[in-house]
């Protein structure tokens, strides 16, 4: 069997029913991996599933409860646990105020558990749900992050904090996974055309990377060695090559 030949492994995609998870869905059903679409859309998630021949799981990454619940439906269904993607997320920004728009305070007032329950406290309980299973089977973890967690905008703090979190969570648990033989890494994409984007930005891949392109990344780090643990990996868009960010030495 090829380094590209999933059939017989399991992956779990959070926010898999649209944009860029259901992108990865894509691509990871393609190699011949069962693959369980997470989402709180309920429909979107079936129909994706359906599309690819693998599972439906409807629950919320910001409860813990769920989380254990959904994983342990999943190794009792399919036998085993191998990669997971980690990429359900969303913004304080309502989505149809244009980027310049708005005031980021009050959004934070309004959305603040919310965008951090989805972002963060979503990647802590899946790495937290998930490990114990990955670690039989030496498995995987990416994290959909963002240029906004590394340069943060200001259109958005409050989803920068969240992904910068991501960042530093990722970076710090890879030593401990990888005693477990269990191997993690965060991909940052700038801008991609999925709905969170705002209205007023233009939709062009110049602008915006399609969404394939992104799940391509994430893809490929889910497949590095053990070498590569707790990456984090960078691409400004379709004309910029997937490259691992180096953190200046503050010590």
């Amino acid at each position: 069997m090829s380094a590209d030949d999933l059939r017989g492994t399991v992956a779990l995609v959070t926010g898999g029913a649209g944009g860029i998870g259901r992108a990865v869905v894509s691509r990871l059903a393609r190699r011949g991996a069962t693959v369980v679409v997470a989402d709180v859309d309920r429909a979107g998630a079936e129909e994706v599933a359906a599309d690819v021949g693998g599972r439906a799981r409807c629950f919320d990454v910001a409860s813990r409860r769920e989380w254990d619940e959904a994983v342990g439906e999943i190794v009792t269904e399919l036998g085993r646990l191998d990669r997971v993607v980690l990429n359900a997320g969303v913004m304080s920004r309502p989505r149809n105020v244009a980027i310049d728009a708005g005031d980021p305070l009050e959004w934070m007032s309004e959305r603040y558990d919310i965008v951090r329950g989805v972002n963060l406290d979503g990647v802590a309980y899946g790495v937290l749900a998930t490990v114990e299973e990955l670690a039989r089977h030496g498995g995987a973890i990416v994290v959909t992050a963002s240029m906004s967690g590394l340069d943060p905008q200001r259109g958005d703090p409050t989803y920068s904090m969240t992904k910068a979190g991501v960042i530093a969570l990722v970076r710090g648990l890879a030593p401990s996974l990888s005693t477990r033989g269990v191997r993690i890494g965060a991909v940052c994409p700038a801008g991609t055309d999925t709905p969170l984007i705002p209205p007023d930005v233009p939709r062009s891949e110049a602008a915006l990377a399609p969404p394939d392109f992104v799940a391509e990344a994430l893809e490929r780090v889910l497949d590095l060695g053990p070498d590569e643990a707790g990456g984090i990996w960078v691409t400004l868009g379709v004309h910029d090559p997937l490259r691992r960010h180096e953190f200046p030495n503050v010590r």
